[in-house]
């Protein structure tokens, strides 16, 4: 198990079906908790918070991330945002 890393998926509606039929393909290897954006000008964007803390999970967020071209955005323990890596 990889010490936890957590990730806000920022991905646009029409591709939310593609995200779950990698995370299904990856035999679910994380939770994924889906929110509503704060901001009324991302109306057709949804967030995904996940915390990566195995080597699966990391694969899955990069097989997805190609498929569909979300945005990955960095958080700590405490759900700040960090400086995109």
């Amino acid at each position: 198990m990889l010490e936890p890393k957590y990730y806000i998926i920022k991905i646009q509606d029409t591709y939310l079906a593609e995200l779950l039929y990698w995370w299904i393909q990856f035999d679910k290897p994380c939770k994924l908790l889906f929110q509503k954006p704060k901001f009324a000008e991302n109306v057709n964007l949804t967030g995904v918070r996940v915390t990566v803390t195995t080597d699966e999970a990391a694969e899955f967020i990069l097989k997805a991330k190609s498929a569909t071209g979300f945005k990955l955005l960095r958080e700590d323990e405490n759900h700040n945002l960090l400086e995109n890596e």
